[in-house]
């Protein structure tokens, strides 16, 4: 638990610069991204794991809808399906 703790606060510390100034919609993915610990496999602003992809700019590169269809059916091997980690809300 205490390793768990930490490593949220200091990706919680690693992000304040590269989240600055983020709409209200922005906020709560990222606020999800903390929460969800997606921050152990993936980096926005050079902060984080790299096992997954960097996604700093995954809104360029998917629509909401693919993003949510990624998180809740994972790809293959290289991510696990996350359906039972998020409510319907908080996807929404």
């Amino acid at each position: 638990m205490r390793v768990a703790i930490r490593r949220v606060r200091w990706a919680t510390a690693g992000w304040v610069s590269a989240l600055a100034g983020l709409g209200a919609s922005e906020a709560v993915g990222a606020q999800l991204f903390v929460q969800k610990e997606c921050f152990a496999c993936h980096q926005i602003g050079g902060a984080g794991g790299r096992r997954g992809p960097d996604l700093s700019s995954v809104g360029a590169r998917l629509s909401p809808d693919q993003l949510v269809t990624t998180i809740l059916s994972g790809k293959g091997q290289a991510m696990p399906s996350f359906a039972s980690a998020f409510t319907p809300a908080e996807l929404g």
